[in-house]
């Protein structure tokens, strides 16, 4: 059996947003009111069960709000009881909280809930968080970083965005969402570059070549290049001095390495501080958010 450590899993083209610098925007405007079907899902199913595949984590996070699925309960409950897909991640703007239901939230592993300013829906995310504390992260969004607008030249490169990526009847095998954008930004149809993806079929990753992930042309383009430093733009908010003080202090106490150490020697106190700075900006991004 061969395991796949992560993959996207694209499933609606539609955003009740339309953010400017939003990462997906080229792939949202390529499938724009894209619907994943039942028997798209169900092939894609049979193909990774065919293939000995084992994916362990899925995530589905667009190619818009994947809460706009139409599929979405019934799509979930077959993925999850697939045998094929380990963990099922499920990231949303959190505009439709109240659309996923008790027995849904039972097939998802982690909800990652992306709250921007002004954000309507405080008190439901307040109310799901603690319902679901071991499922419900959230994610508070101050900025963009703003797209590339020329060819750099930096690869190899880390790619924060990387693949296998499933949309509609594809899988791209190096790429995310973001490789929309570089495609348009270098001028070319991506979809004439059959080295980056395949039809889905049994063996869907047989041609994948691992030195490509972070080497490709494209990525001199791409906005999940980790090499191209951009400027990031505040979205929405007019954060106070208190406030950036504030956010300083929990970025800092977030960093990977203390945050591994403070969950294993003091989970307790973890827990507590996570708790409060989710407070914390809940309450600036839902009640005291200027708009620019």
């Amino acid at each position: 059996m061969m395991k796949i450590k992560h993959m996207k899993f694209e499933v609606c083209g539609s955003c009740q947003n339309n953010c400017v610098f939003c990462a997906h925007g080229g792939m949202i405007s390529e499938f724009k009111g894209y619907q994943l079907s039942i028997e798209e899902l169900k092939n894609f199913i049979d193909c990774t069960r065919k293939s000995d595949y084992f994916i362990e984590e899925l995530s589905i996070h667009g190619i818009g709000e994947p809460l706009l699925w139409n599929h979405l309960d019934e799509g979930i409950k077959l993925l999850k009881n697939s045998g094929v897909i380990g963990k099922i991640i499920l990231t949303t703007n959190g505009l439709l909280l109240d659309k996923i239901k008790d027995e849904t939230m039972r097939f998802i592993d982690i909800l990652s809930v992306s709250v921007y300013p002004n954000y309507p829906k405080g008190n439901l995310l307040a109310e799901k968080k603690t319902r679901y504390s071991d499922k419900v992260e959230i994610n508070f969004i101050t900025k963009f970083m703003v797209k590339p607008t020329r060819r750099y030249n930096a690869i190899p490169c880390y790619c924060m965005t990387c693949g296998p990526m499933f949309v509609k009847d594809k899988i791209f095998f190096y790429c995310g969402p973001t490789c929309f954008d570089a495609a348009k930004l270098r001028g070319v149809d991506i979809f004439k570059y059959d080295d980056l993806y395949t039809q889905i079929q049994p063996n869907y990753l047989e041609n994948f070549q691992k030195k490509n992930v972070g080497n490709l042309e494209f990525c001199n383009y791409c906005w999940a290049n980790s090499n191209i430093k951009r400027a990031s733009l505040p979205h929405g908010a007019i954060p106070s001095k208190a406030t950036v003080v504030l956010m300083g202090v929990f970025a800092y106490f977030e960093l990977r390495m203390l945050k591994d150490f403070l969950k294993m020697i003091l989970p307790g106190f973890y827990a507590g501080l996570k708790k409060i700075k989710d407070d914390f900006y809940l309450k600036k991004f839902t009640q005291g958010t200027r708009n620019v």
